[in-house]
């Protein structure tokens, strides 16, 4: 008999653990419906908005900083209701968290779309300025570098060309940031498409 309270006392406290725990799922499913209209591989505008499948927690995180920041936006032609929808993401620091992990844990897809250009021209400029800090785990720690190779190409030139116009930039400035778009700035818009091209040439092995 002197279990009873604490039986009594236990099941309220269960049932609202999972109240939580449901409401969080429901939160978090709601948020990533939201996230799908335009970053499923499905959606037709992966050359504006990437498949999110398998990027960093932590890159995610900084991504929606930027945009908060206006460091970073989509472009003017698209609606302005995406760039609120990046802002107020990052705003909630509990959906941010939950939906940066959800996309970090699941497998990231490799796209076959590239762009017109040429990889043999796009392999030594690649070489030299991209791929220590693009293409290993150790470069891309030392750079705070995301993995590009998996990306559809025309988003990878449309985000290279964006920070040469200085359209986009970041919160948290750093030497290798800087140091990448003072490269980018100096290619011509068909280096730029080579470099991709070769890019998605290799995406499988780079």
């Amino acid at each position: 008999m002197k279990l009873l309270p604490l039986i009594t006392l236990c099941i309220p406290l269960t049932l609202s653990f999972h109240l939580v725990a449901d409401t969080t799922n429901t939160t978090l499913k709601t948020q990533i419906q939201q996230c799908e209209n335009c970053h499923s591989e499905s959606a037709a505008s992966q050359s504006i908005a990437p498949v999110l499948n398998g990027m960093s927690e932590q890159y995610l995180k900084d991504q929606m900083e930027n945009f908060a920041q206006d460091k970073r936006r989509v472009a003017m032609e698209e609606t302005p209701a995406i760039n609120d929808a990046h802002t107020s993401l990052a705003s909630d620091e509990e959906s941010l968290s939950l939906v940066s992990e959800y996309y970090a844990e699941l497998e990231r897809r490799v796209s076959s779309v590239s762009v017109d250009g040429d990889a043999s021209s796009g392999e030594s400029l690649f070489e030299d300025d991209c791929a220590s800090c693009h293409t290993s785990t150790f470069g891309r720690y030392l750079s705070d570098s995301p993995e590009i190779t998996h990306l559809e190409g025309p988003y990878i030139l449309k985000q290279m060309k964006a920070f040469s116009d200085g359209q986009r930039s970041f919160t948290n400035e750093t030497k290798s940031h800087r140091k990448m778009v003072n490269r980018i700035q100096q290619y011509s818009d068909k280096e730029l498409a080579d470099i991709v091209a070769y890019i998605k040439a290799n995406a499988h092995t780079l």
